[in-house]
């Protein structure tokens, strides 16, 4: 009983965990100066990549690299935007077996 009681509280836990870091990362990204910063690197990054010459191989693989950075970034909020509807789906489920 205790060993469930255990894994219900780390769910618990882990579903606040990922409704806070979901509702930080849509604020970052609905935040305009943080959405218009974005914007304009990675499109610094896509004009400085395509302006540079094939022979220029290292300035080419330090903007790429750069660029990849910056997708990564934009992967990892989406990716904890996603899992905070996932938890915010599991706690209705769990409201709606409450209420059943």
């Amino acid at each position: 009983m205790n060993l469930q009681f255990n894994k219900q509280t780390d769910r618990l836990n882990q579903i606040k965990r990922d409704l806070e870091a979901g509702e930080h990362a849509r604020a970052l990204r609905e935040n305009p100066i943080f959405a218009s910063a974005f914007l304009a690197k990675k499109a610094s990054l896509y004009d400085q990549y395509a302006k540079s010459k094939w022979y220029q191989r290292k300035l080419r693989e330090s903007i790429w690299a750069q660029l990849q950075g910056v997708i990564a970034i934009e992967a990892a909020l989406q990716s904890a935007e996603a899992a905070a509807r996932n938890a915010m789906e599991e706690v209705e489920k769990m409201n709606a077996k409450k209420s059943a």
